[in-house]
C-alpha cells in the first residue's frame, strides 16, 4: 500500500514534467533533461544506500523518501521555468532514491529465497498499478483538467504513500551501533552482468515514458499504448516471478530482452508513421519483456549478493533500472533533435539487443 501510494505520485507526473517544461518554452531536450535529472539524483541518492541503510533503518528512510517526493510533486505548480523544475526534478530524485531501494529491499527482507519471484512479482504489482493507472491519466488529466491540478493531485497520493509507510514494520532489523556493514565483498562483476540487460530496457523505458506523449499525435493513442506498456509489465513480471519460483531459477531474462526490443520496433513503427496497432502492440509487448527482465535480474542479484548484502543488491538494481531510465530520456530527446523519434527508437530497440549477448547466471546465495 505505501509502495502503491508514492509510486502512483511518481508515475502520474513522469509524462506531465516534460510536457509542463514545453509549456513553459523548453525544448524536447530541455523537457528530456528534467527527466534525467530526477533519475540522476535518484542513482546519486541509491550509490550511498548502502552506507545510509548500515545506520538508518529501513522504514525511515521509506517514510523520509515518501515525504520528500509528496512536497515536492506541489512544488512543480510554481513555476513552468526550466531551472526550476530541475530543480525540483533532483530534490524529487532524492526521494525517488530512498524509496525504490528500501521498497525492494523489503522483498528479501520479508519472504525467504524460495518466494522471492512471487515476492517480486507482487512488488512489481504494486509498482506497476499506479503506471497502469497514473501514466495515461497523466496526459489525459493535463489535457482536460490542466497541470497544476495535476500536480496537486500527485501530491496527496504521495502523502497517502508516506502516512501508510510509517505503519511498515521491519521484523529482526538492526538498530543503533549494530548497523554496520558487512565486510564481505561481491565481486563487481558478478552484479553487473544481470544488471546490463535491466539497464538497457530501462533505457528503452525512458525514452517511451518522456516522450511518446510529444511523439504521438493522438492524446488518446498515447494513453492507450502507456496503458497497455503498464498492464504488460505487470503481467510479465508476475510470470517470470512465478516461473523463477517453481523452476528455482531465474529463466525468462533472454526471452524478455528479445521480447522489449520487439515491442520498440512496433513503438518506433507507428512514430515513424505506421499504423497506430504497432503502438499498441508494440507497448504490451515491450512491457511484458521489460517486466520479466525486471523480475529475473532482482532475483540474480539478490542470489549473488547472499544474505548478508542484500541492501547492495537492491542498491544496484534500482541503480541500473533508474540509470539506463535518465539516459534513455536524455539520449532520445538528443537524438529526436537532430534526426526524428522514429529513429530516436529504434536507436532503443538496438541498444536493448546487445544485451541478448550477456547470459548471467545465478550462483547460490551463502
Amino acid at each position: 500500500m505505501a509502495t502503491v501510494g508514492t509510486f502512483a505520485g511518481y508515475s502520474t507526473l513522469l509524462p506531465v514534467v516534460p510536457l509542463w517544461a514545453q509549456a513553459g518554452g523548453a525544448g524536447s531536450a530541455g523537457a528530456g533533461a528534467t527527466t534525467a535529472v530526477f533519475m540522476l539524483f535518484t542513482v546519486v541518492t541509491q550509490l550511498v544506500m548502502p552506507w545510509l541503510l548500515s545506520r538508518f533503518g529501513i522504514r525511515e528512510l521509506l517514510v523520509c523518501g515518501s515525504a520528500i517526493m509528496a512536497v515536492l510533486s506541489v512544488v512543480f505548480a510554481a513555476s513552468a521555468q526550466l531551472w526550476v523544475l530541475l530543480a525540483v526534478s533532483a530534490g524529487r530524485g532524492v526521494g525517488f532514491g530512498l524509496v525504490t531501494v528500501t521498497s525492494s529491499l523489503l522483498i528479501a527482507v520479508l519472504l525467504p529465497e524460495a518466494e522471492r519471484g512471487r515476492g517480486s512479482g507482487r512488488y512489481g504489482a504494486a509498482v506497476g498499478l499506479p503506471n497502469i493507472v497514473g501514466l495515461p491519466a497523466g496526459v489525459w488529466l493535463t489535457e482536460h483538467v490542466g497541470h497544476r491540478e495535476v500536480f496537486l493531485i500527485a501530491g496527496l497520493a504521495g502523502l497517502l504513500g508516506t502516512l501508510v509507510a510509517m505503519l511498515v514494520r521491519v521484523p529482526g532489523e538492526r538498530s543503533g551501533a549494530d548497523r554496520r556493514p558487512s565486510r564481505s565483498r561481491v565481486p563487481a562483476m558478478a552484479l553487473f552482468l544481470p544488471a546490463t540487460a535491466l539497464i538497457t530496457t530501462a533505457v528503452a523505458s525512458g525514452g517511451v515514458v518522456t516522450f511518446l506523449a510529444v511523439a504521438l499525435t493522438s492524446s488518446a493513442l498515447t494513453s492507450w499504448a502507456l496503458f497497455a506498456f503498464g498492464l504488460f509489465m505487470i503481467i510479465g513480471r508476475w510470470t517470470a516471478g512465478v516461473w523463477a519460483d517453481r523452476y528455482r531459477r531465474p529463466v525468462a531474462l533472454r526471452v524478455g530482452v528479445v521480447v522489449g526490443a520487439l515491442g520498440i520496433v512496433g513503438i518506433a513503427a507507428t512514430v515513424a508513421g505506421g499504423p497506430a496497432v504497432a503502438a499498441l502492440a508494440g507497448a504490451a509487448m515491450f512491457g511484458a519483456g521489460f517486466g520479466a527482465v525486471q523480475s529475473d535480474t532482482l532475483i540474480i542479484l539478490f542470489q549473488r549478493a547472499g544474505s548478508r548484502r542484500i541492501g547492495e543488491a537492491s542498491a544496484v538494481w534500482n541503480i541500473a533500472y533508474d540509470a539506463g531510465f535518465g539516459i534513455g530520456a536524455i539520449g532520445v530527446g538528443a537524438l529526436a533533435a537532430v534526426a526524428d523519434f522514429g529513429l530516436a527508437f529504434a536507436a532503443t530497440a538496438l541498444v536493448i539487443a546487445t544485451s541478448v549477448l550477456v547470459r548471467p547466471r545465478p550462483t547460490p546465495s551463502k
